[in-house]
């Protein structure tokens, strides 16, 4: 058993590890830390102005939380009870 908890522990401590599950996050995570690079390409590419690229800023932020939002709620709630709240939204 002591073996079983050493190489758990040198399995968890291990830095590539933590390395290869940082990278993971961040390529989940994404569009939120890229959008600071990206903007100066969507304002030439689309002809947007400073207020328009930070509108769409905030949608994104806004669609992230809404996301979030219905990703949990999917997690306690029953698919039926999902796509009933969603039909009373639509209508």
């Amino acid at each position: 058993m002591g073996c079983l908890n050493q190489r758990l522990s040198s399995f968890f401590n291990n830095r590539w590890l933590v390395f290869v599950a940082a990278m993971w996050i961040q390529s989940c995570a994404g569009i939120g830390y890229l959008f600071g690079s990206i903007s100066p390409a969507i304002k030439t590419s689309l002809n947007y102005n400073q207020r328009q690229v930070a509108r769409l800023g905030v949608a994104k932020d806004l669609g992230d939380s809404v996301g979030f939002l219905a990703g949990s709620l999917s997690e306690i709630c029953r698919c039926g009870l999902l796509f009933l709240s969603v039909s009373f939204r639509i209508l």
